[in-house]
């Protein structure tokens, strides 16, 4: 069995706690720059997400090197690492924004225990 570490525990709404657990408490307050996508398919390049999975997409921030990305290319979008390219380099993909969060689903190893 491997053990993990989760901080604390607590239901979404326990009166006894004083107050909800609320999304935008993780997520930043509302931003009509933030998008939710949800994955058409499996990503393996550059983080490992499952069909389904949920990215959380801030158009408004600055990338780093190194980030997670959403771009788009042909009308497709795709998720990439961001590398700084010349402004003048025409073939780039154009980014689309930074991932910021994933609300991921938990799927089993195939592992038996």
């Amino acid at each position: 069995m491997t053990r993990a570490v989760v901080g604390f525990v607590t239901p979404v709404a326990d009166p006894s706690a004083g107050r909800a657990l609320v999304l935008d408490d993780a997520l930043g307050p509302p931003s009509p720059a933030r998008f939710f996508m949800a994955l058409a398919g499996e990503a393996t390049a550059p983080v490992r997400l499952g069909a389904g999975d949920v990215l959380v997409v801030d158009c408004a921030a600055v990338p780093r090197s190194g980030q997670t990305v959403v771009v788009e290319a042909d009308g497709e979008f795709a998720l990439a690492t961001w590398t700084p390219t010349p402004a003048d380099d025409t073939s780039a993909p154009r980014l689309f924004g930074v991932v910021t969060h994933v609300l991921a689903t938990v799927r089993p190893t195939g592992r038996r225990a």
